[in-house]
């Protein structure tokens, strides 16, 4: 449940998109990678303004399930050009879901991550993760996640500093088929973010799940 994998979408990862062109994001929530959104549904459908609310304002729709189906909250919502959407679970999702919709011409998918797209990890423990692109683009890299040293959790001073070290991310640019670094190294509990640019559809998987 808790696999580094942006396929799927869990209690330890969020999905984010910057739209930077207005017009209407129908979308589908698909416990598979492979949910196609019905283009004259608006039951789910972000707003997007032709207009720049000065700072770039982030908003978040939470995903739950209910009587067996996937829902979002809110369903509908008003954004301006520039905003930047974040898709998380109030774990009730079980194996997770995925996000995959159309605004215009421009496809979103959480499963395919391109352009304007963020994937965030959680990692809660210690080890050496080999990750890679699920669909073949040759994309990989590789995060290290340190255990605290059990003296940084007695002493108040220590916890203080890893309790802030905690709440820095770590970000990695994927650009195209090459992630910058491709290797990082955090301490557990620490979040990294992958800002996806120019790539032609790629997912964030742990090797293991590949082979």
């Amino acid at each position: 449940m808790h696999t580094l994998d942006s396929r799927f979408l869990n209690l330890t990862n969020c999905f984010s998109y910057r739209f930077s062109a207005p017009g209407t994001f129908r979308y589908d929530l698909s416990p598979l990678p492979t949910g196609l959104a019905d283009e004259d549904d608006d039951a789910r459908a972000i707003v997007v303004a032709d207009k720049e609310g000065g700072a770039q304002q982030q908003h978040h729709i939470t995903v739950g399930r209910v009587d067996g189906e996937l829902t979002a909250t809110p369903a509908r919502l008003e954004v301006n050009r520039g905003d930047l959407v974040t898709w998380s679970t109030d774990g009730t999702t079980g194996t997770g879901f995925a996000v995959r919709g159309a605004i215009g011409k421009t496809v979103v998918d959480s499963a395919a991550l391109c352009d304007e797209s963020v994937y965030t990890h959680a990692f809660g423990l210690p080890g050496t993760y080999e990750w890679a692109d699920a669909n073949g683009s040759g994309l990989r890299g590789v995060v290290r996640v340190a255990a605290p040293e059990p003296r940084a959790q007695k002493a108040n001073g220590r916890r203080t500093q890893w309790q802030r070290a905690l709440a820095r991310g770590t970000l990695v640019h994927v650009r195209g088929a090459a992630a910058e670094p491709a290797e990082v190294e955090i301490q557990v509990g620490q979040t990294v973010f992958w800002a996806v640019q120019d790539a032609p559809g790629v997912t964030i998987t742990d090797v293991s799940l590949l082979r």
